[in-house]
């Protein structure tokens, strides 16, 4: 039975970790996006930008100085600092890509690091020639 050498188990690693890492469900992101949502607001301090108002809630006037409120504070925050701001985004950034892209993409990553593992342990490769020789 043939086991893989050492260079092949780093790669065997590498591509597994980042591909359990970075496969997002179906529903949520993953495991990398909800860490870097955490790491930029973990006590959930920052404020939130609004939805817009819906149709027919703009008469009610309690209802609208309480949007204006929330969306005033989400710029009095983001004009604040460079840093703050750079947090807001972090907290607030989606992929650009749809969930069935991103697997497609992390596939694309396994099928090249299997590639990789499978010429690193090719015949003629300097392992298989000090085991060869020795």
């Amino acid at each position: 039975m043939v086991h893989p050498n050492k260079r092949q188990w780093w790669v065997i690693w590498v591509v597994a970790a980042a591909v359990l890492l970075l496969w997002p469900l179906s529903d949520s992101p993953s495991l990398v996006v909800k860490a870097a949502h955490f790491a930029a607001d973990p006590r959930g301090t920052l404020p939130v930008l609004p939805e817009p108002l819906p149709l027919g809630l703009g008469d009610d006037a309690d209802v609208v100085m309480q949007h204006d409120y929330q969306t005033q504070a989400y710029y009095d925050a983001y004009d604040s600092s460079a840093w703050v701001r750079f947090r807001m985004k972090v907290r607030d950034w989606t992929p650009g890509v749809s969930v069935g892209t991103e697997r497609q993409i992390l596939m694309v990553f396994v099928v090249l690091g299997a590639l990789l593992v499978w010429r690193l342990g090719a015949p003629g490769t300097s392992t298989e020639r000090a085991d060869a020789e020795g």
